[in-house]
């Protein structure tokens, strides 16, 4: 016997009792009765009054069962005949005022503490249930507690039973809650074979779910069932209208077609603007014990339809998208379906249902992050072998944007082809693709500053994800990508500048990340093993690994570190150096520090600053820890290839550097000092060299006037002493400058140059060099002439022509500043002055001890191994025709290596120091 059905035996046995007693005993006792017996069975709460008793009929008010009233009754009036109460037969009841309370919510019993009897037990003694009498229901309602809340729902018809057994009901129903209403008719038949055959006229409905009205709900059908099976069914369903927060379905449909265990399903949905439409069919055989066949959705979605925000994905501002889904094969018994420990899906074999499904993306557009979006995505899925809860799959995607741009990125006609496998479990999607995917780009620019030149291509080594919804329905994505990428070709450009090349290879790089629409998204960027060249700089880092760190809040952090920094010219400027630092990105400003050190860990470097991301703006400090070299220890040429020939140097050297920067380019100020520097090279030793210079621009580099190059002595052979050289590097195109005083120490005197602007790159140059208090001897043995000596102090200009950076005299002249001997004893003199004839014995006679009151030395060089010496002489020889005055004009050939070489040394130094600081400010 079921449960209702002793319930039913109770509340007979009761109301029999009742009218037995009614005839006599009044009605009281009878009340008392009742009472007793609600007590007996367990009834919680148990209240009732007996109003009155005849022979045809009990009125029965304010009855009450439950501890909270889960059942109340305002009147229930019994009727009968005292024949048919003696043969157990009730002609009708009518309940009036009823209430019954249910809880659906799930968390307690639904009828509360009436749930016990409603399972009801087994009686001490059984006794036969009456037969049901006619029912009929008067102002009935039954208050429901639902999870999307309260329902009140009001009843009014008849439940009237056969003489054969079938019960028949005509229902009137109109349910309302704060989830909406439903009004309507029930008619129905069941039969005591316990087949239920039943129509349903819905007139009216609405119901407000979460995030979604509907509006005129109207249809209705018929149906039967077996016990718990359906048999048959025919049913219609229309919406007048589905609202959504921003868009509505003005038109949807459902059609249920159940035939000889054939079950067919119709469905379709579409918005009024034609945005979104839907299509959902079902052809299923062996319904429902075994059901097998196919089931298929297709969909067009606009850019505007409200599809997208209820997928928790932002909708596109153009475009559309396509979906087809067909699943086909066995499913489980629906009974199977449900209930036990374990999903639906462990109850399916993968070799009795598969699914494709294909998305179509066309010219799908997201303002600020991708335009043009096309392509599709085939996915095949059935239960896993191993593991029948879970469904898995592969799919083969291809997808083409016309541009993809971030806040500082934008890329132009992007592609990704790859081949993924999928695996959905407890509402989790897994994703691992195969090393075979390919992403491309035409054109990569970052910024205003990079910009791709060639086709960037990658390979996909590795990728994973999951993508999953949380309770509210929010999106939540976490990746593990590795590409492979091929040579990349970029372009740095400069405002108003040609853009420099750069180069760009890297081994491998990973991202990984988390989003979700809460937060937002947090990951990791790896770099391994990078190499970024510089032709026009002539630089490359090689080796380079980083790691950047995408915070969810918008701080993101760069560590790096070079294995080598590479100035790649021949010789290099700079010896490799090894970098590492760090760049942190709060809001709008970037702030960033490394630190470096070259070979065997001399010369250490470090910079730091910030940089402004909206306006491209930035500065920075650089500066070179003290170089202290000696003998034996750190050498120059360690840390600057160009100074390898440099030896037993003694010293020390510093720099720094500060540097701004905005889209206009690079500018700052830098300073370089060496102090006391000694050493050794191949042309000359040098001792007390110092220099003291402050670049205080850059771009291009300029210095105030009085920088200053200093070295106590230079010795090529011929030593050149206290050279001192003020000076100002001057702003323009071409590195100049204007030399404002030099001199040096050399043959006893002292030359000197003033007022000169150098240009290193010209091939030439003039120095009007001037000499002071040059001594007579010292000239003519730098000259080189032969058997040519004497004494006195001369004074003039020597000015020279520099092409190459090889000296040649251009005209010197020289003048005595007072009386002096001059002796010339030699061969090549002899010769000279053989064209005199018979004099020349007396000349020469003269010129062996002559004392000149006037000397003048001219300097001519057509060639660079020859110079022509003119000597202008006005004087006399005591010895010779009682100390007559002679007037000589000789010229002399000679070699003047000795003197330029000299001189040249002289320049290629104080070039050398310079132009080398003029390059680190480049």
């Amino acid at each position: 016997m079921t449960r209702s059905a002793k319930f039913g035996l109770l509340t007979g046995g009761l109301l029999l009792a009742a009218v037995a007693l009614s005839f006599t005993f009044r009605a009281p006792l009878l009340e008392v009765l009742l009472r007793s017996a609600l007590v007996y069975r367990d009834v919680p709460g148990a209240d009732l009054t007996v109003e009155s008793v005849t022979l045809s009929e009990t009125t029965i008010t304010g009855l009450g069962l439950g501890a909270a009233d889960e059942v109340r009754a305002a009147k229930v009036i019994v009727a009968y005949t005292p024949s048919g109460l003696v043969a157990g037969r009730i002609e009708s009841v009518v309940l009036d005022g009823v209430r019954l309370k249910l809880d659906l919510r799930g968390g307690k019993p639904p009828l509360g503490s009436l749930q016990n009897l409603a399972a009801g037990g087994e009686p001490e003694a059984e006794t036969a249930a009456p037969a049901l009498p006619p029912i009929t229901l008067s102002d009935a309602r039954v208050e429901v507690l639902t999870p999307i809340g309260p329902v009140t729902g009001r009843l009014e018809g008849v439940v009237r039973p056969d003489e054969d057994g079938t019960l028949k009901a005509a229902l009137q129903f109109d349910l309302r809650g704060e989830a909406g209403r439903l009004r309507g008719e029930l008619t129905g038949v069941r039969t005591p074979e316990g087949t239920t055959e039943a129509s349903v006229t819905l007139a009216d409905g609405a119901l407000s779910l979460p995030g979604a009205e509907l509006r005129g709900l109207r249809g209705g059908g018929a149906f039967s069932v077996t016990g718990a099976i359906p048999q048959t069914a025919n049913l219609d369903l229309t919406l007048g209208e589905i609202a959504v927060p921003g868009a509505s379905f003005e038109q949807a449909h459902l059609a249920v077609r159940l035939a000889d265990a054939n079950l067919e399903i119709d469905a379709e949905i579409a918005t009024g603007d034609g945005q979104f439409t839907a299509r959902a069919t079902a052809d299923l055989a062996e319904f429902p014990a075994r059901p097998s066949g196919q089931i298929r959705l297709e969909a067009e979605i606009g850019a505007q339809a409200v599809l997208w925000p209820l997928l928790a994905i932002p909708a596109p501002s153009r475009g559309r998208a396509e979906v087809s889904l067909t699943a086909q094969g066995r499913l489980p018994p629906l009974a199977n379906l449900t209930g036990g420990e374990v999903g639906p899906l462990s109850r399916l074999r993968p070799d009795d249902f598969t699914a494709q499904a294909k998305l179509r993306l066309r010219e799908i557009d997201y303002p600020g992050l991708v335009q043009g979006l096309s392509g599709e995505a085939r996915f095949d899925a059935s239960p896993a072998p191993d593991s029948p809860d879970r469904l898995v799959g592969a799919m083969e995607l291809a997808l083409t944007a016309g541009r993809v741009t971030t806040t500082s990125a934008d890329a132009r006609e992007v592609s990704i082809a790859q081949a993924i496998s999928l695996e959905l479990k407890d509402g989790k999607t897994t994703i691992v693709s195969s090393n075979n995917g390919k992403i491309s780009a035409k054109e990569l620019r970052y910024s205003s500053i990079l910009a791709s030149t060639e086709r960037l291509s990658a390979r996909v080594a590795a990728a994973a994800a999951t993508i999953q919804f949380d309770p509210q329905s929010n999106l939540k994505a976490v990746h593990d990508l590795t590409i492979t990428p091929g040579a990349m070709e970029f372009a740095l450009l400069r405002e108003g500048a040609t853009p420099l090349p750069l180069q760009a290879r890297a081994k491998r790089l990973r991202a990984r990340g988390e989003y979700s629409a809460s937060k937002g998204y947090a990951g990791r960027i790896e770099v391994e093993d990078g190499t970024i060249a510089a032709p026009q700089f002539e630089a490359a880092a090689e080796h380079l690994n980083a790691t950047l760190d995408l915070a969810e809040d918008g701080q993101h952090a760069l560590a790096f570190q070079l294995g080598v920094l590479r100035h790649t010219a021949d010789p290099p400027l700079v010896a490799p150096l090894s970098l590492r630092g760090k760049v942190r990105v709060a809001g709008d400003t970037a702030t960033f520090s490394a630190a470096g050190t070259g070979p065997n860990g001399v010369g250490e470097v470090s910079v730091s600053g910030r940089h402004k991301l909206s306006s491209a703006e930035g500065q920075a400090k650089v500066a070179l820890a003290p170089l202290r070299f000696s003998p034996g220890g750190a050498q120059p040429g360690t840390l600057f290839p160009a100074f390898a020939d440099l030896r037993n140097v003694d010293g020390e050297a510093r720099a720094a550097a500060a540097l701004t920067w905005t889209q206009e380019g690079l500018d700052g100020t830098a300073a370089l000092k060496i102090g006391d520097l000694s050493l050794e090279s191949a042309a000359a030793r040098i001792a007390g060299l110092s220099l003291d210079l402050t670049l205080s621009q850059l771009q291009p580099p300029g210095s105030a006037p009085g920088q200053s190059f200093r070295v106590r002595r230079i010795d090529p052979g011929v030593p050149l002493d206290d050279l001192s050289l003020e000076f100002r590097v001057v702003p323009g195109p071409s590195p100049a400058v204007e030399i404002e005083n030099a001199s040096l120490s050399l043959a006893g005197g002292r030359f000197s140059l003033a007022d000169v602007l150098i240009d290193p790159a010209l091939q030439q140059q003039h120095l009007p060099v001037q000499v002071e208090d040059l001594d007579l001897a010292e000239i003519f043995s730098l000259l080189g002439v032969e058997g040519l000596s004497g004494d006195g102090r001369l004074s003039g200009a020597i000015p020279l022509e520099v092409t190459d950076g090889v000296p040649r005299v251009a005209s010197g002249r020289l003048t005595a500043q007072g009386p002096g001997l001059l002796r010339i004893r030699s061969d090549y003199a002899t010769q000279a002055l053989a064209s005199a004839g018979e004099s020349a014995d007396l000349l020469l006679r003269a010129l062996e001890n002559f004392h000149y009151e006037e000397l003048g030395l001219t300097i001519e060089q057509p060639t660079e191994n020859l110079a022509v010496v003119g000597l202008s002489l006005l004087g006399n020889n005591p010895d010779v025709l009682e100390g007559y005055p002679f007037q000589f004009n000789i010229n002399l050939e000679t070699n003047p290596q000795k003197l330029l070489s000299t001189l040249q040394e002289a320049f290629r130094i104080s070039n050398r120091a310079i132009g080398q600081m003029w390059i680190f400010g480049r």
